[in-house]
């Protein structure tokens, strides 16, 4: 199995002030936005304060906020359930609000569901990654909504100012990828819908409430926000830098790494038995900031590709074919392409520098 290594040690922020999160903008000098209005929240465990307050007790308890509706995505409004498995409705304990789950049998929300709210607010921590559930359950609720969008903004935690990969295929969209989206795409929440409603990808009326104190340049680490893990198996900043090229696993029998103490970062199948000499072959190749060792875990037999998890996972075919045809570096070069492309429709979206 081969793992690779942590990358070297970030420099520190360029800045000794904290990144204030949107949760906590919004209740400082921007609550007239929902102030007097009954509120849906699309959120999960991740949408807190840096003290580690819920966004669904901050705003039950804020003064002239009626907290009506909660929606919740993939893993849950707890952010605990396995990933791809469905979840019903049911009620916030602690504040007896209706949790409705955009993760099963209604992936949207509901003329029903909408009728018992006068804006909707979205705040979930996401990995900055095209093939993730969170962003895209957000726009496809945005999508439907017709009622204001107000989104909590966060960092990106793989930095803000880096693009990478290729533009989805829409030919492949699926709920890891919706729209055409660069597979690292180097914004935060708020400026993906800008984009997607920029260019008319999806209609909304979408305001956001910025982060303060936040730069592009920043890795998750360096905001002092307290870290949680945005799913159950991404358990560490290293594993979501990882997750963009590792996460392509899934859609083959090679293992990915869950189940062990570091998924993501790891990949293997019992039929590596080279995977010393592969470690050393991709070690030569010195890719920046990336080492390769091995080490042994319980896996799958054989290579086989699972499609079509694969293409939606990439978002076009041309990466399975790629492989088949022993062409990965034409397509590495038209994914910098596309990458390049990316970077320059963003512009007018960016709110950060």
């Amino acid at each position: 199995m081969a793992a690779p290594a942590p990358a070297p040690a970030r420099a520190p922020a360029q800045t000794s002030a904290g990144v204030i999160p949107g949760i906590e903008a919004l209740l400082t000098d921007s609550v007239h936005l929902i102030q007097g209005k009954r509120v849906g929240l699309l959120t999960n465990h991740s949408g807190r304060d840096r003290k580690g307050v819920s966004d669904i007790d901050r705003l039950f308890k804020a003064p002239g906020v009626k907290l009506t509706a909660l929606f919740g995505p993939e893993h849950g409004i707890r952010g605990v359930a396995k990933a791809g498995a469905k979840m019903g409705n049911s009620v916030d304990s602690a504040t007896g609000v209706k949790v409705y789950s955009l993760y099963g049998e209604t992936p949207v929300p509901t003329q029903a569901m909408l009728d018992e709210i006068d804006v909707l607010l979205y705040d979930i921590q996401d990995v900055g990654a095209r093939v993730y559930t969170y962003q895209w359950t957000h726009a496809n609720a945005a999508a439907v909504a017709k009622k204001p969008i107000v989104i909590l903004d966060r960092p990106d935690p793989i930095r803000a100012d880096r693009v990478e990969g290729n533009i989805l295929d829409t030919a492949f969209k699926s709920l890891v990828g919706q729209h055409p989206v660069a597979l690292r795409y180097g914004l935060t929440p708020g400026e993906l819908l800008k984009f997607l409603v920029g260019l008319k990808y999806i209609d909304a009326d979408v305001k956001v409430v910025p982060m303060k104190n936040y730069t592009r340049a920043m890795w998750y680490d360096q905001t002092g926000i307290p870290r949680v893990n945005p799913s159950p198996n991404l358990r560490n900043l290293n594993a979501e830098l990882l997750y963009t090229g590792t996460v392509f696993f899934e859609g083959t029998s090679v293992a990915e790494g869950r189940g062990t103490d570091d998924p993501f970062a790891q990949v293997g199948a019992t039929w590596l038995t080279d995977n010393v000499a592969i470690a050393a072959e991709m070690n030569a190749m010195k890719l920046p900031g990336l080492r390769f060792d091995t080490v042994t875990r319980r896996v799958e037999k054989e290579f086989r590709w699972r499609t079509p998890q694969i293409d939606l996972l990439g978002g076009t075919d041309q990466l399975r074919k790629a492989v088949e045809g022993n062409t990965v570096d034409a397509l590495i070069k038209q994914w910098d392409a596309d990458a390049a492309k990316f970077a320059q429709q963003v512009k007018p979206y960016l709110i950060y520098k």
